[in-house]
């Protein structure tokens, strides 16, 4: 995240970090959702806390909040890139094992372990995905109904856009790997199923 993105992203934020809690809703299928109001009985609630800062008075206290805020950002852009580089460090030594299985006519039943581990990584990756764009396109959407600036609209609009092509390629690719047999259609291949409908049908135009 570069500067001018991350100052955009920290504008937004504080004037919700200061007049309402958000909470992260976890449905009993799996979906995930935030909002500003409290979840369904059903769905398992957690408040996400976005540090607001220092408190003070005026000028003082507004750019206390700016930087606060800013340094929780780059917090959590810092332990994304450091889960993603472990990732890729793991990923990129299993795809080296899996082409010399292949080459050499390895156990096939350890290939079949690297390409379920793989498949895990890549979910990973993709679930923090989703959280995070859905959290901004929430955020967004909040914006434009307090303040009805249609540029909140547009981003909002975007994010949605985003996550219907990111939905319907996982769905696609979660298909295609129990098509081929390296991911196993069980209960938490269906859950993952569930998931992505409910993005698609939350975030596409037309299913």
């Amino acid at each position: 995240m570069d500067v001018h993105a991350a100052r955009i992203l920290v504008a937004l934020l504080l004037p919700l970090a200061a007049n309402a809690a958000t909470y992260k809703c976890t449905q009993p299928d799996g979906g995930v959702t935030f909002r500003q109001t409290e979840c369904a009985r059903s769905d398992a609630q957690e408040t996400v806390d976005v540090d607001a800062g220092p408190q003070g008075s005026g000028a003082s206290s507004r750019k206390n909040d700016y930087y606060a805020t800013e340094n929780r950002i780059r917090q959590l852009e810092s332990e994304r890139e450091r889960l993603e580089t472990k990732e890729t460090r793991e990923k990129n030594s299993l795809h080296r094992e899996l082409i010399t299985i292949r080459m050499r006519g390895g156990s096939r039943a350890r290939a079949q372990e690297i390409q379920e581990r793989l498949w895990e990584l890549d979910e990973e990756y993709w679930q923090r995905w989703f959280e995070n764009n859905e959290f901004q396109k929430e955020k967004y959407s909040a914006r434009f109904e307090t303040f009805g600036e249609p540029r909140f609209q547009q981003k909002a609009q975007e994010k949605e856009g985003y996550l219907c092509i990111k939905y319907r390629f996982r769905k696609s690719e979660l298909q295609r790997g129990i098509d081929s047999g390296f991911i196993r259609n069980d209960s938490r291949s269906n859950r993952l199923f569930r998931q992505y409908e409910i993005g698609i049908r939350s975030n596409c135009k037309t299913n």
